[in-house]
């Protein structure tokens, strides 16, 4: 990372107006759980409450990064109407220009250093309705000032969203839990549970507004949990029963303790002392193969001496 951050810095040829290049390194992430907000309510309502709800659940532990489903980007419309444009002898592309140079965040060179490239940069972007509308668009021959809020109407909004987020038929905003590294997806659905629960409960969520979780990964975790502990009880009997039958019961005893022991020894090197692996859907589908695997080897091998 360093050093590719080290190659993107000399680079001296972007453009004046480029934004900073932002070198980060991609992670792998895998969803945990989906919850979504929705009911009677417009938008923005629905939207200011998801970021407080996406606030309290990045204080849990066990939550490293919920990302959005539905949110649209806010925006500043100027809408001018085109007699007055007449009237003050100015064009849209006019327009445009003041915004485009009073509103600016540009490079102001660079300084070079052994190790890296320092970017030095004039940030006078404009990003509230108040700031825009302060934007001088001419000054008259008799001095005055003429500002855009002056003569156009400057809204703070949000942009045309092309998507409809529903559920149930109603607006929703969705919140997506999701993996970053070695998570415990159970340890982080119940700590999202508990949240919610609690916000729900002091009265922070409006009753209009419902708040469903749903697609929840620690579901099917606990399901394969449930197979994998159902097949090896399945298979320790199975085992005991042929090796009783064919050879003796000492010799079954033996070698069915081999199979919850294989378990537990797995599952003590996957804790965080040794290889810190955590119970998750890849983890427990490994298990089940083995498992899957073990029954018939044990099988094979039970029959042998007889057929010998």
């Amino acid at each position: 990372m360093r050093d590719v951050k080290r190659k993107v810095d000399a680079i001296g040829t972007l453009p004046e107006l480029a934004e900073k290049p932002v070198i980060s390194q991609e992670e792998l992430h895998d969803h945990i759980l989906y919850i979504s907000l929705f009911g009677d309510a417009n938008h923005v309502t629905l939207q200011q409450l998801a970021d407080r709800v996406r606030t309290k659940l990045l204080t849990q532990s066990s939550i490293k990064k919920v990302e959005y489903k539905g949110r649209e980007s806010r925006e500043i419309s100027v809408e001018i109407n085109e007699a007055t444009l007449q009237a003050y002898g100015l064009t849209l592309d006019s327009i445009a220009s003041r915004i485009n140079s009073e509103s600016v965040s540009d490079s102001s060179g660079q300084l070079r250093t052994d190790l890296s490239t320092i970017t030095l940069r004039s940030d006078d972007q404009a990003y509230r309705e108040n700031e825009f509308k302060d934007i001088i668009v001419m000054t008259t021959d008799d001095g005055a000032v003429i500002r855009l809020g002056d003569i156009a109407t400057v809204g703070d909004g949000y942009e045309e969203n092309l998507v409809l987020n529903r559920y149930q038929g109603k607006p929703a905003i969705t919140l997506e839990l999701v993996t970053v590294g070695a998570e415990d997806v159970n340890a982080t659905v119940r700590q999202a549970k508990t949240v919610l629960a609690e916000l729900q409960e002091s009265g922070e969520i409006p009753r209009q507004i419902k708040v469903v979780s749903w697609f929840d990964q620690s579901e099917y975790i606990r399901d394969r949990v449930s197979l994998l502990l159902n097949n090896g009880l399945t298979g320790m009997l199975l085992i005991v029963l042929v090796l009783a039958l064919f050879l003796n019961f000492k010799i079954a005893l033996r070698v069915s303790v081999g199979v919850p022991v294989a378990i537990a020894g797995t599952l003590a090197l996957m804790s965080d002392t040794f290889l810190g692996y955590t119970i998750n859907e890849m983890s427990t589908f490994g298990f089940i193969e083995v498992m899957g695997w073990t029954r018939p080897l044990k099988s094979s091998l039970a029959f042998s001496p007889g057929s010998a």
